[in-house]
């Protein structure tokens, strides 16, 4: 089973790669090196399957992700705090992973700062107390770095029309590669809140539903995103630019739900022709397969700085020249 999963996600990667290059009318040298350093990195990840020294002995239940950052910079800044239920007896530490470039600056548990170990891609916080077996307990770690880069990038920058755009794509493995995570595929978050802080030049895509947008400080906006079904860390994403945000309505068989597009501004009038032509798509998938899981919140597109295309829970990130029907869907 594992191996026709392997072959079916290596072949919808070919066909995407393909489309999108196809799309924004790639040389032939170019199909080339993309198709290579797909199967490269594809291969890795069957021969280097992910490994952590993480003690897995906690189930999370709830994030509060807190974000500063500047498209300009591949930088990141925040806090994160973590609700967790202890599942063996004895706990007096947690671990997350965060990657060595990065730096755990200090953390905090029930209102008092606790020690902070980082050493390699591992940190470790310890109470200084025994946390009860199935007891809700929280801690908040703040950290910043220049995020490496692994995977398909993990966290990236670069210019749409000479604009900086920030995004991340951590799968399958990366979000450690910019916030300290417990950075498997086993345990969901059952509820997380996204807070970002960026120039006001920008705005902020995210999973969930957008809680709102206002100012923070003289230079800045903070952009609230709710997300409240589990979801995989490696699922959780944002997107930074000067977007231009428009919604498309879609009831009918599979729910009633808003798609909501951020596209580059240059882009927008062509992105809004092609994500309109997805109506009878969710249309026959709701027959096929019933209503979208997440209809009490939304689905949505962003554009960002890659090729293809990434299915962030509630919002797609899709390439600049990858707006084409058969990505989309």
């Amino acid at each position: 089973m594992k191996t026709c999963t392997r072959t079916l996600l290596t072949l919808l990667t070919y066909f995407a790669l393909i489309t999108a290059i196809h799309a924004q009318k790639a040389t032939l040298p170019d199909t080339i090196g993309l198709i290579s350093a797909s199967e490269k990195s594809n291969y890795m990840k069957v021969m280097k399957p992910h490994s952590s020294n993480l003690l897995n002995n906690y189930d999370l239940k709830y994030h509060r992700l807190q974000w500063l950052v500047d498209p300009a910079q591949n930088a990141i800044r925040g806090s994160i705090t973590s609700y967790y239920v202890p599942t063996t007896s004895g706990m007096s530490s947690i671990q997350f992973e965060l990657a060595p470039e990065m730096v755990a600056d200090s953390a905090f548990h029930r209102g008092f700062h606790v020690g902070v170990n980082h050493t390699s891609n591992l940190i470790t916080i310890s109470f200084g107390e025994i946390i009860p077996q199935g007891h809700l307990d929280s801690v908040t770690v703040y950290y910043h770095g220049n995020p490496p880069g692994s995977g398909f990038g993990s966290f990236g920058t670069g210019l749409h029309n000479g604009i900086p755009a920030l995004w991340t794509l951590s799968e399958p493995y990366g979000c450690s590669d910019w916030w300290p995570s417990k950075n498997d595929l086993t345990d969901k978050i059952d509820s997380i809140d996204v807070f970002v802080a960026a120039p006001k030049a920008y705005r902020v895509a995210s999973n969930g539903l957008m809680m709102g947008e206002s100012a923070y400080g003289p230079n800045l906006n903070l952009t609230h995103w709710k997300h409240r079904y589990p979801i995989a860390s490696y699922l959780i994403a944002i997107a930074v630019t000067n977007y231009s945000v428009s919604t498309q309505q879609f009831n009918g068989p599979g729910g009633n739900f808003p798609i909501v597009n951020y596209s580059y501004p240059e882009d927008s009038a062509f992105n809004s022709t092609q994500t309109a032509l997805l109506m009878p798509v969710y249309e026959l998938y709701g027959t096929l397969f019933g209503n979208y899981p997440y209809e009490h919140e939304k689905y949505g597109h962003a554009e960002f700085g890659w090729g293809g295309g990434m299915e962030h829970q509630t919002m797609t990130f899709i390439g600049q020249g990858a707006y084409n029907i058969e990505i989309l869907a």
